[in-house]
């Protein structure tokens, strides 16, 4: 995320975004906020009655509407040039000829939400000799029309043999929708996280596992920024589902500071304390390595929690709840973003050696 005027143009962009709904974006427009809805009393458990996975697999919550608009496309190959916008599309940072390298692994999901009210562009990349008799890691990020960009790389890891085979798998929204917007993006990250989280826990990650047979217990969720600020719920939510489809988080450069810009009201009330995880649970199951760029606390303009001493905070919190596994690193002569492709490379290959 390029945000030296991350706050510049926010209040215009929130009241646009207030105005507007979810299925009717058209060439540009920002997703609504619609209220926010409770997580389905059959998706949601208590920490008490949580049992996790049956027989390795998911329990899918999608109803029948959400299964009869799910459609399984081509790679959209549509690259950031000079212009972001093409017919109304907004166009993914990537690199064309490494994309078109990989593209016979690459499956396109289009996947809709009733509760969100909104479709949701999924790619799944598959590593090399992906055989359909194995099982399989599966990494998520958020933030598709960026971090698509980084799977060429990871994929040829995988191929050199210098990483294990991972499932790699980017969230994104429709074409039509500019996923660079921060409005857009606190809206599913902050303002309706409980959704966002539920259509992951409970209707992407179990359609998914129809297609892949995934080993839950090495894989992961990726959120970088505002989509770290979503990591981080994710993680310290995790106990309110019967689907446990993550062991693993990376919660890049939280952006805990800029909450209160989105009126979000869960997450300013609730990030300081991991939003009471510690009072419903005595333990903490999750693997998180959280991290940030030495120097991008001088490119950001937030009047509260800088990055990070936010970081600083989480891993104070975690050493008082006696938290062992939470790695926390800071890239050096790094600003907000640019140390994110050595960061994955670094960490797939500490987190998944061939």
């Amino acid at each position: 995320m390029r945000i030296k005027q991350f706050l510049s143009a926010l209040t215009a962009a929130l009241i646009i975004f207030s105005l507007t709904s979810c299925n009717n974006v058209s060439s540009g427009n920002s997703i609504p906020v619609q209220s926010n809805t409770s997580v389905s009393e059959t998706a949601a458990v208590t920490a008490e009655n949580k049992s996790g996975t049956s027989n390795g697999r998911l329990v899918n919550y999608m109803s029948e509407t959400e299964r009869s608009r799910l459609s399984v496309s081509e790679f959209t190959l549509l690259e950031r040039g000079s212009s972001s916008e093409i017919s109304g599309r907004f166009l993914w940072e990537f690199n064309s000829a490494e994309v078109s390298a990989i593209k016979d692994s690459i499956t396109e999901f289009s996947v809709y939400d009733e509760e969100m009210n909104c479709v949701f562009t999924i790619h799944a990349v598959l590593p090399p000799n992906y055989s359909a008799d194995r099982t399989y890691p599966m990494f998520v990020f958020t933030d598709g029309v960026w971090r698509f960009g980084n799977f060429p790389s990871l994929n040829k890891m995988m191929a050199d043999g210098e990483i294990g085979d991972v499932i790699l798998v980017s969230i994104g929204y429709g074409f039509d929708v500019d996923g660079t917007d921060n409005a857009v993006r606190a809206s599913f990250f902050e303002r309706r996280n409980t959704e966002f989280l539920a259509f992951i826990t409970d209707n992407l990650m179990p359609y998914l596992n129809e297609s892949y047979n995934i080993d839950f217990a090495h894989s992961g969720l990726y959120g970088h920024s505002l989509g770290g600020v979503f990591a981080h719920y994710a993680a310290f939510n995790s106990d309110k589902f019967l689907n446990q489809p993550f062991k693993r988080y990376i919660i890049g450069s939280p952006a805990f500071g800029a909450v209160k810009y989105f009126e979000a009201e869960s997450c300013i009330a609730g990030y300081r304390d991991e939003y009471g995880y510690f009072v419903r649970n005595g333990t903490f199951d999750k693997e998180i390595f959280i991290c940030g760029g030495s120097d991008e606390d001088d490119e950001l303009d937030f009047d509260g929690d800088k990055i990070l001493p936010g970081i600083a905070n989480f891993s104070d919190r975690m050493k008082e709840h006696g938290v062992t596994a939470v790695t926390v690193k800071i890239y050096e002569n790094f600003g907000h973003w640019q140390y994110l492709p050595d960061m994955l490379k670094e960490y797939f290959r500490n987190t998944y050696n061939s």
